[in-house]
């Protein structure tokens, strides 16, 4: 899956380079409108923003890159993983977990 220009933007967490999409209708994304990875990596995170209390900024993306990455994911070792926001925890999670 490449990543399209239109509504991508990069972002550096810890030296590496992800890219991030937002669309409300990506048909690879399922129900989740943020794709996140590399350019050419083979797995992805998923964002499913299911609160008011989700903002898509920078901020918040790298957050999420920073808590997928200690949680064992990885855009070479994978899997492709999807993320939900708990505000109860002020943090992510992988749904269905």
């Amino acid at each position: 899956m490449g990543f399209p220009k239109k509504r991508t933007r990069k972002l550096i967490v810890n030296g590496q380079t992800y890219l991030w999409h937002y669309s409300d209708h990506c048909p690879d994304c399922g129900s989740s409108p943020i794709t996140i990875g590399q350019e050419d990596a083979r797995y992805y995170l998923f964002i499913a923003p299911y609160t008011r209390d989700f903002t898509f900024s920078p901020k918040t993306i790298s957050k999420a890159i920073m808590w997928a990455l200690s949680n064992g994911w990885t855009t070479s070792n994978g899997p492709s993983q999807k993320l939900c926001f708990n505000p109860a925890k002020d943090d992510f999670e992988w749904e269905n977990q």
